[in-house]
């Protein structure tokens, strides 16, 4: 049985979820943000829509 990887583990301790409900995921990783879609029941789309402009600020880190 896998163990199950959070964000954070598979991005690294800069992660940051922005955003999530049951239709998308938007996630920063430093100045990248990663934004996953769902669609159906099919499960999440292999892609992810990267923006890397105008990032920095919109995440805080405790």
């Amino acid at each position: 049985m896998m163990a199950r990887s959070t964000l954070a583990d598979r991005f690294g301790r800069n992660t940051c979820v922005l955003a999530q409900d049951s239709k998308q995921i938007n996630v920063q990783l430093g100045d990248v943000s990663l934004t996953r879609f769902s669609h159906g029941n099919y499960g999440p789309e292999k892609s992810f829509i990267i923006n890397l402009a105008g990032l920095r600020n919109r995440c805080q880190h405790g």
